[in-house]
């Protein structure tokens, strides 16, 4: 069998696929996010690295340490070897190695004597057996038991990380609007707004003034707001903890940052929208086909003919649309789209382009939220601070928080209509209702109201 690994090399272990595994995460969010890296998440490499760097140092130097052992070990019983050989000792270790253990005649070698003492032991009353047998069985029997029960004190608890925690990093609705630095100065910032264009159209006749209109542009005032979090670590969390506290709380807090700029965000968003259109039952494709292409020519009409390019959603509305269906069952938007299909959607995603728009999809809109228009008449506006600390000497404490500025606009609400939707889909349409061939009949879900 071979020898356990001991224990300060495992810890240097742990301590190299942690500093990987923060490495491997960050980079592969700046990846999928197309961006570089914040303050805190370039000091967080950095700390990586380091730690990474000296596991592998220390990793090294106990196992050139390990592997000396080995030579002199090596050498050792060559020695012995050949001074035995020539009859001048005897190999040290080479009896106990090769003897049996002293208890080891008291082990059954096979079933059968096993068996036998079995049998010995448990029908000696009846006549099995000499006394002397007798004796001998129940003493190899009645051996103690030992289980891990009994010596709780030297079982390990081993960690195996990283920490498992869903850690917000997406924020899909700021992800597909605009996004425009914060200005550096003042609580509170201007973002013009035309609210009158000027005006062209066909001379009258010669020499008469051509159409003539002044042009209007209002200021949108927008208010900075400042989202974080803090937490005070003692000395001792942050040396002892293994994965380091200390990461794990940084992580945690850029996460519940976004939450909260991306809900606020939301909620601000669906506010400034009060264009609407009906529709009465998200369950009926036709009534879906109808809402959409009415908040297109609304949008066009108020947007200088531009047309949407974006359906922001809630959960249960995207619900809602993978649900939809023909009058044979077949879904609306398919996995596999066929030349008749209206757009794409799948479970294993938010994405998609029902009806040709793109679909946006964010579990902090409100609850029936759908909204259609063009996503670049929406912006944010943010300057993370990012980690900042400060330590505690007197009470060994290692406080840290995160920070940023934020605020969301939507200059031209105009540019969007709300589906204003009055029947959802039940939630057991499909065990309930679903025929043979795997479809919702009648070309609809179930509604509930």
């Amino acid at each position: 069998m071979p020898a356990p690994v001991p224990g300060f090399i495992e810890r240097l272990e742990r301590q190299r696929d942690g500093a990987l595994a923060t490495i491997d995460g960050i980079l592969e969010r700046l990846n999928d996010e197309d961006r570089e890296p914040t303050e805190v998440e370039q000091q967080t490499l950095t700390d990586a690295r380091s730690t990474l760097e000296r596991s592998q140092t220390q990793t090294t130097e106990w196992t050139e340490i390990l592997e000396s052992r080995a030579g002199g070990d090596e050498l050792r019983n060559r020695v012995h070897g050949a001074l035995a050989r020539s009859g001048q000792a005897q190999p040290p270790g080479r009896v106990e190695r090769d003897a049996a253990p002293p208890a080891a005649t008291e082990l059954w070698r096979s079933a059968g004597e096993y068996l036998a003492d079995y049998v010995i032991a448990r029908g000696h009353d009846i006549g099995y057996g000499s006394d002397r047998e007798y004796d001998r069985a129940r003493q190899r029997l009645d051996r103690a038991d030992q289980t891990t029960a009994d010596n709780p004190g030297i079982l390990p608890t081993p960690i195996l990380g990283p920490v498992v925690t869903f850690v917000m990093r997406q924020r899909p609705f700021l992800q597909a609007i605009t996004s425009r630095p914060m200005p550096g100065g003042g609580k509170t910032f201007s973002r013009p707004t035309v609210t009158q264009h000027t005006i062209a159209g066909p001379q009258s006749g010669e020499k008469v003034a051509l159409p003539s209109q002044k042009m209007t542009i209002t200021g949108l005032q927008v208010t900075k707001a400042t989202y974080g979090g803090t937490l005070d670590i003692s000395f001792q969390d942050r040396d002892w903890t293994d994965p380091a506290i200390l990461q794990i709380v940084i992580d945690d807090l850029a996460g519940q940052y976004a939450l909260q700029t991306d809900n606020a965000a939301c909620a601000a968003f669906v506010t400034a929208v009060t264009g609407t259109v009906a529709l009465a039952d998200a369950t009926v494709p036709a009534q879906w086909l109808g809402a959409i292409y009415s908040a297109a020519e609304a949008v066009a009409a108020s947007s200088a003919n531009q047309l949407p390019d974006t359906l922001f959603v809630s959960p249960d509305v995207w619900r809602a649309l993978g649900l939809l269906s023909d009058t044979q069952g077949r879904p609306l938007f398919p996995v596999l789209t066929p030349v008749n299909a209206y757009g794409q959607q799948d479970a294993s995603t938010w994405a998609g382009n029902p009806f040709g728009l793109r679909l946006v999809v964010d579990g902090q809109f409100p609850a029936k939220t759908a909204v259609v228009g063009i996503s670049s008449y929406s912006e944010f506006y943010e300057q993370v601070g990012g980690m900042v600390s400060v330590t505690e000497p007197s009470i060994l404490g290692y406080q840290v928080a995160y920070y940023g500025y934020f605020a969301e606009a939507t200059p031209a609400p105009s540019a969007f209509r709300k589906l204003v939707i009055t029947t959802m889909p039940a939630m057991a349409e499909m065990a309930d209702e679903a025929p043979a061939g795997g479809g919702v009949t009648g070309g609809r879900a179930r509604p509930t109201r």
